[in-house]
């Protein structure tokens, strides 16, 4: 494996103990007219796997969307409540979006790598969308300690710049969830994320 020492701007990516707690407080959402969720409120505590389920349609999927800043990317998408990550709220104005996002991480039910970009570009583009700097040798650190995490680096070693769209679903799958993983955020945040993984 590579070793690296990352510089001190980059401490919150190598410090995997780092987690929040996540608090949701009377959310409801709208799209248009129609009401989707009423008044839900939820309690994760730091370090704890916590899991929403429900039939199909109830509005899960919605409510981990809200939980990141997701939900207001839809057009006619309105919100009421609160969201606090580590007793701040997320939705604060004077927050930024990309650090809710960097902080509180998303893995969608369908797995969704950047076509164009390479295996090693897609792990890396959260620290490219959200500013991170970082020289070679530490990219390449995160880039192959993330693909361990996610179970996928003995697989792509060896062909780091092939596109991410050229690896099959279940492989897809897991470099989200190692592109994720690179910016240690400290919520992660994961819809159905076992759908299109082999369970072999």
């Amino acid at each position: 494996m590579t070793t690296a020492t990352l510089p001190r701007h980059l401490d919150h990516v190598a410090d995997r103990t780092r987690s929040g707690s996540l608090e949701a407080e009377t959310r409801s959402a709208w799209f248009g007219q129609r009401k989707v969720l009423d008044r839900v409120s939820l309690d994760v505590p730091a370090g704890q796997v916590t899991a929403l389920i429900g039939p199909s349609g109830c509005g899960k999927s919605t409510f981990l969307r809200i939980l990141n800043r997701m939900h207001e990317l839809v057009p006619g998408a309105q919100l009421a409540g609160e969201v606090r990550l580590d007793g701040e709220d997320i939705y604060d104005p004077a927050r930024k979006v990309t650090d809710a996002r960097r902080s509180i991480g998303m893995v969608f039910q369908k797995p969704n790598p950047f076509p164009a970009m390479t295996i090693y570009d897609n792990v890396l583009a959260g620290l490219h969308l959200t500013g991170v700097k970082a020289g070679r040798s530490e990219r390449d650190y995160l880039v192959e300690t993330s693909l361990v995490r996610a179970g996928l680096w003995t697989e792509v070693r060896d062909r780091l710049k092939q596109p991410g769209s050229a690896l099959s679903g279940g492989q897809q799958q897991r470099l989200c969830i190692a592109r994720s993983l690179a910016v240690n955020p400290r919520v992660l945040l994961m819809d159905e994320p076992c759908s299109a993984l082999d369970p072999t």
